[in-house]
């Protein structure tokens, strides 16, 4: 969602899994290159980007996630 700041607030969220997945480290390495700010924990984390990074911000959500789709299923 956007405020009036100009801001897009991002929320990730996992359920069903009991394992430890760090979802907090994904969305930091995601969200580094976009000057934004996140917190969180293994299962749920949140983080704002300026909106001018909205698109590059989902692309490289996409591509980290889907590399950790291919790690799920290797491991």
């Amino acid at each position: 969602s956007r405020d009036r700041n100009k801001k897009t607030k991002i929320s990730m969220r996992m359920t069903g899994n009991k394992q430890n997945k760090g979802l907090v480290k994904l969305l930091r390495k995601v969200i580094e290159p976009f000057e934004g700010e996140c917190g969180g924990h293994s299962n749920s984390a949140g983080g704002v980007i300026d909106v001018k990074y909205e698109q590059q911000f989902i692309e490289n959500a996409k591509n980290e996630l889907s590399k950790k789709a291919i790690e799920e299923v290797i491991e």
